[in-house]
């Protein structure tokens, strides 16, 4: 015989589970509804003020880190609201110019700005033009 206290302990967690049920299901109706993310970044920004955010957070994150390489010349077009398309160069002190492209996306609910997709070595770095020309 297992005694009165597994039945009251049985019956005082029916209780609260079945008040919970009937509280959540009670809920406000915009509580059960799919929040939209919210925006931490804003709207997406232009293909020229995408470069220059992504020049800027690099080559501070470098800084930061005691890195003395530098990205520059960066290029980019935007495909559609949010999506882009750069070229750019690493500058270090010593050693020629490392030439990048890349694919970036907006990601204004994220803690990131942006997600770089794809990216990979070119040839040519003045321009996104010249830089996709140096891949053929």
């Amino acid at each position: 015989m297992l005694g009165p206290f597994p039945l009251v302990s049985l019956a005082v967690a029916c209780f609260f589970g079945a008040a919970t049920y009937f509280v959540a299901g009670r809920g406000a109706p915009e509580a059960t509804a799919v929040a939209q993310p919210a925006s931490l970044h804003g709207e997406a920004p232009g293909p020229r003020e995408f470069a220059s955010l992504f020049a800027g957070l690099t080559n501070q994150m470098a800084a930061q880190q005691g890195d003395g390489s530098r990205v520059g010349n960066v290029d980019c077009v935007q495909g559609s609201p949010g999506h882009y398309m750069c070229s750019y160069g690493i500058f270090r002190e010593s050693g020629p110019v490392e030439c990048h492209v890349m694919q970036a996306r907006w990601t204004p609910a994220a803690v990131d700005s942006f997600r770089v997709e794809m990216s990979g070595r070119v040839g040519r770095c003045g321009s996104l033009r010249e830089a996709i020309r140096s891949l053929g």
